[in-house]
């Protein structure tokens, strides 16, 4: 059985949270928009949820590194790596092979260090680029436990999300509302959000949001909650603007 170690947050924003985003303001674009010029707007962003989604997770191990995208585990000799790198895209680094490794080249892959958010995997780099030189490293693998968090920080990952969930909330709900041309039939996703808008579920929602986080004391997947909840009134606050 796989050891629970890295940071599943950083998998699931990174391989889920930001492709879907990507993906629906693509597709609603595209949709939305009878003009040919808005290809060069989806499709960027389409093809960016599609790398995103196939960023792997990396276990650095004593002699190897251990790599999947999605479900099967490949291995990776450390002779293979000619560097690591991360920065590129928040949260996300590189190793460059000595061989091209389809679909992008490089392997692609989640930081899922517990040093910042979005994770920063300096030393996670440096430890690869050390077993990729050769080099004797201690200690021989590095740690990929999460330290025990303090009320505080929990507090603030919370905060972050929320005001991270408003951002998002805005910029769909103003999005889908603004591509989508009056008279013609809504794409059942925007359908949706208009629908879950309405008053009073959009108070009944948001209620339970925040009690779940309160709830949770703002400890394990509060923060998802508090996502949802920035979500849920930014989208609202967009409808009421363009309600008026």
């Amino acid at each position: 059985m796989e050891k629970r170690i890295g940071n599943p947050n950083a998998v699931f924003v990174s391989k889920m949270v930001a492709p879907a985003l990507l993906a629906f303001a693509g597709a609603v674009t595209l949709i939305g928009s009878g003009r040919p010029v808005i290809l060069f707007f989806s499709g960027p962003l389409l093809l960016l949820a599609t790398f995103l989604a196939s960023a792997a997770q990396i276990r650095p191990e004593r002699d190897r590194l251990r790599y999947r995208r999605f479900l099967k585990w490949e291995e990776l000799p450390y002779s293979a790596i000619v560097r690591c790198e991360v920065g590129a895209w928040p949260g996300v680094g590189f190793l460059k092979l000595r061989r091209f490794l389809p679909p992008w080249g490089k392997l692609y892959f989640v930081i899922e260090t517990h040093d910042g958010w979005p994770p920063r995997g300096t030393q996670l780099a440096e430890f690869i680029n050390a077993k990729a030189q050769g080099a004797f490293v201690t200690p021989e693998v590095p740690s990929l436990t999460a330290p025990t968090r303090t009320l505080k920080q929990d507090r603030v990952r919370c905060l972050w999300a929320f005001v991270g969930g408003i951002a998002i909330g805005l910029l769909t709900a103003a999005t889908s509302h603004s591509l989508v041309p009056a008279g013609i039939p809504q794409p059942p996703t925007v359908a949706f959000l208009r629908h879950s808008m309405e008053w009073p579920w959009s108070l009944l929602t948001a209620s339970l949001l925040a009690l779940g986080v309160l709830v949770l004391r703002f400890r394990k997947v509060a923060w998802v909650l508090a996502l949802g909840l920035g979500n849920l009134l930014g989208a609202v606050v967009v409808r009421a603007w363009l309600c008026r």
